[in-house]
């Protein structure tokens, strides 16, 4: 449990260590190296999408995260409550992955970090939605994802510091949360050599008049108060103006950490990227074969 930090219903949030523990493990020097993990799951920032009525383009764990949610063979046991497939999701993350155990960093110190906030790991705010119904009460949301990976890193920081290796990765919104949280983890726990891997959550520049993720960007920066972090931004790296477009961060990440690897992997037709980007503001319908390609496109 992290003190102080809470999921998108208030509920306390947590995240999953891993040690790094073993003669051999020490000998070789695996028990100095700190993989985190960033897991994904979407974003909300409206009712529906926020009580997960929207399925996989809701925000992930609205109801919390349970102390099994690493426990895959609870989440292949109906019998069973909690548990969840983000525990072999990645062969990063789990030791004994059917890819094998010839990953760097199989036998590193691993921290998972949850996702429960819907704001890709970056907001801070508190919202209230209202049902357009009207059938059921207005939905208090916590949209906390910076300020819960602040209190994270405080946690980190008596656990791994200055580890000779740290890798920062995670996927889609996990993805995105390794670029916007990347600084903040690589300053703080100060390690001789940082990698960072963002698979499948590009943040691209978005000014208005390239068009691009403008709409996304502004519509989030509203609701998740994306100027925190913006903010933090703009103090850790002033030679650069983001002036609201978030796709600034690739830059100012690549030229401050000129040693360290940084890569970005996706799919030119990630449909679930491409749908939040654009079919929600275009009014486009993904379910439409025509409609679906003018949004890829």
């Amino acid at each position: 449990d992290i003190p102080g930090a809470v999921c998108g219903n208030g509920s306390q949030y947590k995240i999953f260590v891993m040690k790094s523990r073993g003669f051999w493990n020490w000998l070789l020097g695996y028990t100095k190296n700190l993989l985190i993990y960033l897991e994904p799951g979407g974003a909300c920032w409206d009712y529906a999408s926020c009580t997960g009525q929207t399925g996989i383009r809701g925000a992930a764990n609205p109801n919390g995260i349970p102390d099994n949610f690493m426990n895959f063979g609870a989440f292949l046991d109906p019998n069973t409550e909690g548990g969840s497939v983000n525990a072999a999701i990645s062969p990063l993350i789990l030791y004994n992955h059917p890819t094998g155990q010839n990953v760097q960093t199989s036998r590193w110190n691993k921290v998972f970090i949850p996702y429960c906030t819907g704001d890709v790991h970056s907001g801070n705010n508190t919202k209230v939605y209202e049902d357009p119904t009207g059938e059921n009460d207005p939905l208090t949301y916590h949209h906390v994802g910076a300020t819960n990976i602040e209190k994270v890193i405080d946690y980190l920081k008596g656990e791994f510091n200055s580890p000779k290796k740290l890798m920062v990765t995670g996927s889609s919104a996990g993805g995105v949360g390794t670029l916007t949280n990347y600084h903040f983890f690589r300053s703080e726990l100060d390690p001789d050599k940082s990698f960072l891997l963002n698979d499948s959550g590009p943040i691209f520049s978005a000014t208005e008049t390239v068009g691009n993720q403008y709409m996304l960007q502004q519509k989030i920066k509203l609701e998740w108060n994306l100027d925190y972090i913006l903010g933090k931004f703009l103090a850790a790296f002033p030679d650069f103006d983001f002036d609201g477009d978030f796709g600034v961060i690739n830059d100012a990440l690549s030229y401050y950490y000129p040693n360290d690897q940084l890569a970005t992997t996706m799919f030119k037709r990630d449909a679930n990227y491409s749908m939040y980007s654009y079919a929600r503001f275009d009014d486009l319908d993904e379910t439409m074969p025509e409609e679906k390609e003018m949004v890829l496109d």
